[in-house]
């Protein structure tokens, strides 16, 4: 208890570094690519994420696919911003690399775009041209995160090409591969992704508003207590909290500014300095969870001021 009342004066600063540090998991967070393997067979892990590869495709080949079913856990398929061609490898597609002789998607234009499932931490995809030369190639995720150049041979030369998350709060969403006009269209296949459980769990920011809530009523009963024990009388003479320690709306409005303004500082930095996207959480979460947090800054200059 000595610790928390030598520092109680300290509580408007507390209160910024507190409501700041809600955003670092998320301002650090972020999509990237990796060339994987190249032309080498897909990995089981890939930047620690154990991938699973998509089912045979049941539909008749030379079908126009537009989506696809995903591997359990992710729920929902991906899809197509173009219809693909169904082939598979000798079967309507020449080659491919690594012996890979499955399903692949053949198209005619330049690129396409493929919605990914919500929730996707990771997902890789190879990638050939139709004629048999080498071009370059780029793939570029949801938040502009770039392959950069890619050189893929049409001749048994498939790439793969991979992009992962680093966090919750920044998921991969689609992936558009472009080839040049000279490629004469191309095909994507083998397919492999990593997603997030669908089973529903409390999110982030319920996590965030659950804590400060226990927080804030251990706070009201330990300063309670301490009250109490100071005062040498029993909870009932010395009045209670209520005696000492009340909801102070002037001060309560005071510490609800020094937490927005924290908030709007972290939500700055995150957004500005880092590329950060809100969610639809972000608001309804941050305004929750900075009523409480303001009531348990309000409960310490309170606190702070009486023992003064």
């Amino acid at each position: 208890m000595d610790f928390i009342q030598s520092n109680l004066k300290k509580w408007p600063v507390l209160s910024f570094f507190f409501t700041l540090g809600f955003f670092l998991p998320a301002t650090f967070a972020n999509v990237y690519f990796d060339p994987g393997p190249g032309t080498g067979a897909p990995p089981v892990l890939f930047k620690s994420f154990a991938m699973q590869p998509f089912a045979p495709d049941p539909s008749a080949l030379g079908a126009a696919i537009s989506s696809l079913p995903s591997p359990a856990p992710c729920g929902s398929g991906l899809s197509f911003s173009t219809p693909g061609s169904h082939r598979r490898i000798g079967q309507g597609w020449a080659t491919w690399s690594h012996g890979y002789t499955g399903d692949v998607y053949q198209f005619y234009g330049t690129s396409t775009t493929i919605n990914l499932p919500p929730g996707t931490r990771s997902f890789y995809f190879y990638a050939e041209s139709n004629n048999f030369s080498t071009y370059t190639a780029t793939a570029v995720a949801n938040d502009g995160t770039t392959s950069g150049p890619i050189s893929i041979n049409g001749n048994s030369g498939a790439k793969f090409i991979g992009f992962y998350a680093t966090g919750s709060k920044c998921l991969l969403k689609s992936i558009t591969i472009t080839f040049p006009p000279a490629a004469a269209g191309f095909a994507i296949g083998e397919f492999g992704i990593s997603c997030l459980s669908m089973v529903p769990t409390m999110g982030e920011w319920g996590l965030i508003l659950m804590g400060l809530v226990l927080f804030a009523i251990a706070g009201v009963f330990m300063i309670r207590r301490k009250l109490v024990l100071s005062n040498g009388m029993s909870m009932e003479s010395d009045g209670g909290f209520s005696s000492g320690i009340v909801f102070d709306r002037k001060l309560f409005m005071k510490s609800l500014a020094i937490v927005w303004l924290s908030g709007l500082i972290g939500f700055g930095i995150s957004i500005f300095g880092f590329g950060y996207s809100l969610t639809g959480a972000d608001v309804p979460g941050f305004s929750l969870s900075s009523i409480v947090l303001a009531f348990i800054v309000q409960l310490g200059i309170q606190y702070s001021n009486r023992e003064e």
